[in-house]
C-alpha cells in the first residue's frame, strides 16, 4: 500500500509527497532500531542486576564459611593449648597423657581448606558475560580475587 502510494506520487510528480513518505519510511526503521537498542539495553541491564545479587549471595555465603571456620579454628586452638598443657604438666597421668594426644589427633589437627564460593563468577566467565558489568573496576578486581584463590 505504502508502495503504491509513492508510486503515484512520483508519477503526480509530487516531491513533497514523495519526500515526505520517504521521511516516514526513514523514520520508521530508525525507531525500530532505537527500540530494539533500548530494549537491549534493559536485557543488559536486567542481567547485570542478577549477577549483582548472585556475586552478593557468593560473598555473603563465603564470609559464613569463614565465620563457621573461625569459630573451629578457637575450638581447635583450645584442643591444642589444653593438649600441650597436659603433656608439659608433670603430674599428668599416662591415662591423661593418652587422652590428650588422642584428642589432639583426633580433634586438634583437623583443619579444613579455605574454600570461596565462586559460582557466579564462573558463570559470568564461561558465559563470556564479564562484559555485562558496567563497573570494569569491579570485573577486573573480580577475576584478580579468584585468580588468586585458584
Amino acid at each position: 500500500m505504502l508502495l503504491r502510494k509513492i508510486t503515484k506520487h512520483v508519477k503526480d510528480q509530487n516531491w513533497f509527497a514523495v519526500l515526505l513518505d520517504f521521511l516516514i519510511v526513514v523514520l520508521g526503521i530508525l525507531l525500530a532500531f532505537q527500540i530494539t537498542n533500548w530494549s537491549e539495553t534493559r536485557q543488559k541491564g536486567d542481567l547485570e542486576k542478577s549477577y549483582l545479587v548472585r556475586l552478593a549471595a557468593d560473598l555473603e555465603e563465603t564470609i559464613e564459611y569463614l565465620g563457621d571456620q573461625d569459630s573451629k579454628s578457637t575450638e581447635i586452638k583450645l584442643i591444642i593449648e589444653n593438649s600441650i598443657a597436659t603433656l608439659n604438666a608433670k603430674d599428668s597421668s599416662d591415662s591423661e597423657l593418652i587422652a590428650a594426644i588422642s584428642r589432639y589427633i583426633s580433634d586438634g589437627s583437623w583443619l579444613q581448606g579455605f574454600k570461596v564460593t565462586r559460582t557466579t563468577f564462573d558463570d559470568l566467565k564461561s558465559t563470556g558475560n564479564l562484559s555485562v558489568l558496567k563497573n570494569q573496576a569491579l570485573a577486573l578486581s573480580l577475576g584478580q580475587l579468584h585468580t588468586n584463590f585458584a
